[in-house]
């Protein structure tokens, strides 16, 4: 996978990265926004539990949206956004947007989004 990568998409993919977003495959995005939407089981108590705009700004970070495109997607001020994504972030005590994702990823959605049914 490393003899893939150009010289350009490298170069895109840092800048994008100093822009706060998170590049990824989009079929990766793809899988973790339908864990996010998808139904499953309640909270556990040792979970966080988000409420429906938490879980939609979840799905955009998922994504790789940046705060401001987070705000216009959603129909929100970039100052909720950023309360949002703080919030999201404080509840499964992740230092960043990109430890967030990363983590998304490692355990497959369950433990980073336990109360937001059921996260991919």
């Amino acid at each position: 996978m490393v003899h893939d990568v150009t010289e350009a998409t490298l170069d895109s993919t840092l800048q994008a990265l100093m822009c706060g977003s998170v590049p990824m495959a989009l079929p990766v995005a793809s899988y973790l926004r339908e864990r996010a939407r998808s139904g499953g089981p309640a909270p556990s108590p040792h979970q966080p539990y988000f409420s429906p705009r938490e879980r939609d700004v979840i799905s955009l970070l998922l994504e790789g949206l940046s705060n401001r495109q987070i705000a216009d997607k959603v129909g929100i001020s970039l100052h909720s956004a950023k309360r949002h994504v703080s919030s999201v972030l404080s509840k499964v005590n992740s230092p960043s947007r990109t430890h967030f994702v990363a983590r998304m990823l490692a355990t497959d959605g369950h433990q980073a989004g336990g109360g937001e049914r059921s996260t991919g």
